[in-house]
């Protein structure tokens, strides 16, 4: 499941244009999706691994933070996989910016107003109980 979808990465990070360059290798004018979704998969993944410790997964629903750091973060993605060691330094500043927050998610410093997962209950011990048998050695002789 993606954070994000292709219309939330066009509405506030990058143009239709930009997305068509980034991930169009043949030059043509469409979004390549195929492109976008393996970069996704990877941010995503990313992602996961920050809140992990923290919160159960998969997100039930997508907190708008969330959405906004996978398009920051797939942004991100495009623009390596098209410009290798070229990244422009705002590029690369917002993704430094988001795993920065996603750092501080994953501390508790920031929190995503949903419910997190159970921690582990050290205390906890299971208890056995063992019944008297019904045939015993003894009770299977008069047989």
């Amino acid at each position: 499941m993606a954070y994000h979808t292709l219309s939330d990465l066009t509405a506030g990070y990058i143009t239709q244009q930009e997305l068509v360059e980034l991930t169009n290798d043949d030059r043509g004018d469409t979004v390549v999706e195929a492109v976008w979704a393996g970069r996704v998969e990877v941010v995503d993944a990313e992602i996961d691994g920050f809140l992990g410790t923290r919160y159960a997964l998969p997100l039930v629903t997508v907190p708008v933070l969330i959405k906004k750091l996978s398009a920051q973060m797939t942004v991100e993605a495009l623009f390596a996989r098209r410009f290798p060691g070229e990244l422009p330094e705002t590029i690369k500043r917002m993704g430094d910016q988001s795993r920065a927050l996603l750092d501080k998610i994953e501390k508790g410093r920031v929190t995503l107003g949903i419910q997190p997962a159970p921690a582990a209950n050290s205390e906890r011990t299971a208890q056995i109980v063992a019944h008297k048998p019904v045939f015993t050695r003894d009770s299977w002789r008069a047989w």
